[in-house]
């Protein structure tokens, strides 16, 4: 993706709501990124598989990606820019993914800086804890939030499924090498790729 000259970088905190211990990203994203590039960049650093509806709520407006059979927006989520919003520091704005589980993001711009000419853009350069299907459904279960376990439970499939569609086949459960051990902690600063198209 090509950048304008005036584009800035928003530093932005993701938290998954009613999650405790709390599970959160530090990004860095260009201004010139879209909607439909923040999507993605969630999916990735938060280790969805895309597989469910989402949706974002920024200044009372609902955005997103329309997919057959779900919610449509009125919006191009690939010409919408983050620019277009003119956030300001500290101001927050809401990410939902899969509406039978309503995954809460809150995303809050932290700081606005300028861009690093020799940096890729976006960035993961922080977190805490891992947020996959089976990860949430441990933390869920240990912290007492029962209620919503039984219906994560239906999500470690679709997850297998999205690394056979991707060809990743020697993974496990849920996308973990096997036999690798699973710590809650890990959360993987780096640069994120965003598909192509």
């Amino acid at each position: 993706m090509s950048y304008s000259p005036e584009s800035v970088v928003y530093q932005l905190k993701v938290v998954l709501l009613s999650i405790s211990p709390m599970i959160w990203r530090r990004l860095l994203v260009h201004s010139d990124s879209t909607i439909a590039d923040l999507h993605y960049i969630l999916q990735i650093v938060m280790g969805w598989t895309d597989s469910h509806l989402h949706q974002f709520t920024i200044h009372g407006k609902r955005y997103g990606i329309a997919q057959p059979g779900g919610v449509w927006f009125s919006d191009d989520p690939r010409q919408v820019k983050l620019s277009d919003f003119c956030f300001r520091e500290q101001e927050k704005f809401l990410y939902e993914y899969d509406f039978g589980d309503s995954w809460q993001h809150q995303i809050r711009v932290e700081a606005i800086v300028s861009s690093e000419p020799n940096q890729d853009y976006p960035i993961c350069i922080g977190g805490k804890r891992a947020a996959q299907a089976r990860r949430l459904w441990w933390s869920m279960a240990i912290h007492g939030t029962a209620a919503r376990v039984f219906s994560v439970l239906h999500h470690c499939s679709p997850f297998r499924n999205f690394f056979r569609r991707f060809g990743a086949r020697q993974r496990g459960n849920c996308g973990l090498p096997r036999g690798s051990a699973y710590s809650p902690e890990m959360v993987e600063p780096r640069p994120l790729r965003l598909p192509s198209g």
